[in-house]
């Protein structure tokens, strides 16, 4: 058979083996330790860096912002009249600057003058009519004094039998007549000072409406229109 033909051999001390491959392992280290046995080539140095120096500071950055919009007013106010009346004067223009309280526009008022006018004459004559009820008042309460003390007289005349019952009678008359003219003159009074509180509604209204005839700025601003001219 072909196993026949194969032969082992089996090296003993003193044979030489192949060196086919020794020489190539030899050829690789002789390799090797001729370039590590090489100089480095040196490198160019590199050029020098120009730097800048600078000092540093602090200081405020001015913050910047643009945009678009529309500018309003924080406040704003239409001036008109809470009356019906003639426009006598008009102070301001467009683009006057106005302060508080400044008088912007003057209205025709004659009519309000005399209805404070009236207000006030009304006034005078409850007040004299107070003080006619007043003396009234107190001529009642003198006849009432005088009633009281005559009835009282005549009480201890009677039950002394120097009076006649119809004398008493008259006497009590004449009391309960004193004391109703006393309560008379007191609603008297009360009508006159109603009267009276009445006459000075009338007056403080009258004025109120005096004061509608002048307009005046609500707080300092720019006129921005003028609406009417007198």
């Amino acid at each position: 058979t072909k196993m026949s033909n194969l032969t082992l051999r089996r090296t003993t001390r003193g044979e030489h083996r192949p060196t086919g491959s020794w020489l190539t392992v030899a050829a690789l280290v002789l390799l090797v330790s001729c370039a590590s046995s090489r100089e480095p080539v040196p490198k160019p140095a590199p050029e020098p860096l120009t730097v800048r120096t600078e000092t540093l500071a602090a200081s405020d950055l001015a913050e910047v912002y643009r945009a678009s919009g529309t500018v309003r007013a924080r406040y704003t106010a239409a001036v008109s009249a809470k009356l019906v009346a003639a426009i006598r004067e008009i102070r301001v223009q467009a683009g006057d600057r106005v302060k508080p309280g400044q008088t912007l526009v003057v209205l025709d008022s004659r009519d309000l003058e005399t209805s404070v006018r009236r207000a006030e004459a009304g006034r005078a004559e409850a007040q004299n009519a107070l003080a006619e009820v007043d003396q009234a008042i107190a001529g009642a309460r003198a006849s009432l004094d005088l009633a009281r003390t005559t009835h009282k007289r005549f009480e201890d005349l009677l039950a002394k039998k120097s009076v006649s019952q119809q004398e008493y009678d008259e006497s009590a008359a004449r009391l309960k007549g004193a004391q109703a003219g006393l309560a008379m003159a007191q609603a008297k009074r009360r009508q006159a000072g109603s009267r009276v509180e009445q006459a000075e509604a009338e007056i403080a209204a009258a004025r109120i409406a005096l004061g509608y005839a002048t307009l005046t700025a609500p707080f300092a601003g720019l006129v921005t229109e003028r609406r009417a001219d007198p």
